[in-house]
């Protein structure tokens, strides 16, 4: 019997216990006190999550699964796990990816056929990027999402695109990730690409304060399995490249999203710090999830300001939006406003 053997062994032997111990306590403390069962089966049950997971690692689940996948995108951090996770956490994380997945394609369809129908355009990216579900599974948690629909709803050429614009997506996953790696070529050659990718991964990054302290990537699309993370540390690095592209330093402005027009895509930023005044925003597709999920709630937003020659009134180009989770003054990465 090989080492690796022998400890999967070891490892089911361990899950064997940690199991019986869990039915045991099951049979004696549920029927009497439910809270006390909950409490004392806490730590047994994350015990049997991670030695499943080992095991499913060894038989080479996770390899079958990713055989079956383009995308594995996996919410990483302390207090990240099945069953303690909120359900908005995971479906931000996912509709950040889908929304951005959206405009990529989008943006690269426009390019090649300018004069399509936009109506009937926009309808097929948002079907084509809706990838199915396959698996949600712990460690923390992790989304495994398949391909499109291939019984004719989608031509070749379509899952070409598809493909194209998801390693793009993930070179720029693999670029805002490590700090020490030049912008891939190809993004690089397309000033309008570069940008559009930089404000989608600034949606996919992690923000400060939050539970998920890094969002995972992987699968058939990116061409490996290694998993590339994106960290709250990079939206520094992101906000950066967006000061490059602008020539305009990005400012980071608090407040709560009031007055909504998704028409033309405009809204409100009230109840601001130290009663500073309204400010009117603009935002772009890939922002729209975001402004609806944060409608009527205290976010950061960064993004460029410009002030009216005429009235003095400033407005901005909103680039990014979080969620303002801080108790006290909210930290800031580029440049406040002045009042």
């Amino acid at each position: 019997m090989s080492d690796a053997q022998k400890e999967i062994e070891l490892t089911r032997e361990q899950l064997a216990r940690a199991e019986r111990a869990l039915e045991a306590i099951r049979r004696d403390v549920l029927p009497v006190n439910e809270a006390r069962y909950r409490l004392m089966a806490e730590g047994y049950v994350e015990q049997i999550q991670r030695l499943r997971t080992q095991i499913d690692a060894y038989l080479g689940i996770d390899a079958v699964l990713d055989s079956q996948s383009s995308v594995v995108i996996s919410l990483e951090g302390a207090k990240v796990q099945l069953g303690d996770t909120a359900v908005g956490v995971l479906t931000k994380v996912v509709d950040a990816f889908r929304r951005g997945l959206q405009s990529l394609v989008a943006f690269r369809s426009d390019q090649m056929s300018p004069q399509s129908p936009r109506g009937r355009h926009k309808r097929w990216v948002e079907q084509l990027c809706d990838l199915p579900l396959v698996a949600v599974q712990p460690g923390s948690v992790r989304v495994v999402l398949g391909e499109p629909d291939t019984e004719g709803l989608f031509g070749d050429e379509d899952r070409s695109l598809l493909q194209e614009n998801l390693r793009v997506l993930f070179a720029g996953v693999r670029w805002a990730a490590n700090e020490n790696m030049d912008c891939p070529p190809e993004i690089e050659a397309d000033s309008n690409l570069r940008h559009l990718l930089v404000r989608v991964l600034l949606n996919l990054t992690p923000p400060r304060n939050s539970p998920v302290e890094a969002v995972g990537f992987r699968g058939a699309a990116m061409g490996h399995m290694e998993t590339i993370r994106l960290r709250s540390a990079a939206r520094q690095r992101l906000n950066k490249a967006l000061a490059d592209f602008e020539h305009e330093s990005p400012t980071e402005v608090a407040g709560v999203i009031r007055e909504v027009d998704l028409d033309t895509r405009t809204f409100c930023l009230r109840e601001r710090p130290e009663e500073m005044p309204d400010l009117d925003c603009e935002y772009d597709e890939a922002n729209e999830g975001a402004v609806k999920t944060y409608l009527d709630e205290p976010v950061i937003l960064t993004g460029i300001l410009h002030t009216s020659r005429k009235t003095k009134k400033k407005r901005m180009e909103v680039e990014s939006i979080e969620p303002d989770l801080s108790t006290g003054a909210t930290p800031l990465t580029g440049p406040t406003e002045s009042r």
